[in-house]
């Protein structure tokens, strides 16, 4: 008797071997900054975190994206720069994500 649905291995679409993690070396850091608003709209590349200050004023918002996590002097700057308690920055650089940027009920 044919089945109705066919088996499916649990294993189908893992991975053969363990993905290697942390063994490349990691790109470069880098900041992308976008200030956009009605009508407006302007990027930047800065070097350093502070060239992404002072922030603009309304009604501009400013979106800055960092790439390279692993850039530890980086992402310190940022939380100092915004004074963030360093309990919501703890997680930012870790390997696997915890979810302790939830807001709290």
């Amino acid at each position: 008797m044919a089945r109705l649905f066919p088996r499916v291995s649990k294993r189908a679409g893992l991975p053969s071997r363990p993905a290697a993690a942390g063994e490349r070396e990691p790109a470069p850091a880098g900041i992308h900054a976008i200030a956009y608003g009605p009508g407006v709209c302007e990027e930047s590349r800065p070097a350093r975190a502070e060239e992404c200050f002072p922030l603009p004023d309304p009604p501009l918002l400013a979106w800055i994206n960092v790439d390279g996590l692993h850039d530890t002097a980086l992402l310190q700057a940022f939380a100092d720069r915004l004074g963030l308690h360093p309990l919501r920055t703890s997680c930012w650089s870790a390997r696997r994500r915890r979810c302790c940027n939830r807001p709290t009920s």
